[in-house]
């Protein structure tokens, strides 16, 4: 039996994987980010006399296994776990939540026309 692993692994490799260079931008773009929902979050606060706080933020999905890949349309899916502690939500359900997450990053977009999943999710249900 002829075994193709190398090509398949050559093909992996130059096709399917985004370069080092281009994972390390996108990980460079996911900590603005991170940044931006936390001045976002001071803005939100401000105006609605609260105190949320991010206690932890982690990479997930295929930016931490190195396995990032760009669909046909040529997006990323850069999957960021926000971690709230319970105690500082205050009882905040989770649709209410993500909503507090969206306007956050809403407050600070940066490029015409991007939104986050969370500020997605949340215009969609209006």
């Amino acid at each position: 039996m002829y075994d193709c692993s190398k090509e398949f692994n050559k093909f992996y490799r130059t096709s399917v994987v985004l370069p080092e260079v281009e994972q390390n931008e996108l990980r460079e773009k996911r900590k603005l980010n991170v940044k931006r929902l936390k001045e976002g979050l001071l803005e939100y606060n401000e105006e609605n006399k609260k105190d949320y706080k991010i206690s932890e933020d982690r990479i997930q999905g295929s930016m931490a296994m190195h396995t990032i890949v760009q669909n046909d349309e040529g997006d990323y899916d850069i999957d960021v776990g926000i971690v709230f502690e319970s105690s500082n939500l205050n009882g905040l359900g989770l649709l209410a939540s993500r909503n507090m997450v969206a306007d956050a990053l809403k407050r600070t977009r940066t490029e015409k026309g991007f939104l986050p999943c969370a500020c997605q999710h949340q215009e969609s249900e209006h």
